[in-house]
């Protein structure tokens, strides 16, 4: 089965603490999301450009692009 979400990038601060940053892909769509948590809480939102469009992962490209 394939999983929906992919993780495209993760970031953790070193030292151990408990926050992280994770840019995952929608692979029905293409939808950039960027979920963060810090402990027990955390959020997650689609990534959007400078000009407030969503950003959408060109896999061939490894880059994003708007999406119309």
């Amino acid at each position: 089965k394939n999983k929906r979400f992919q993780v495209v990038h993760r970031e953790a601060p070193e030292g151990g603490m408990m926050m992280e940053t994770v840019i995952l892909v929608d692979t029905f769509t293409g939808v950039l999301y960027l979920q963060v948590t810090n402990g027990y809480g955390g959020g997650l939102t689609p990534m959007r450009n400078r000009h407030g469009a969503v950003m959408v992962w060109d896999s061939e490209q490894q880059c994003t692009e708007e999406l119309e």
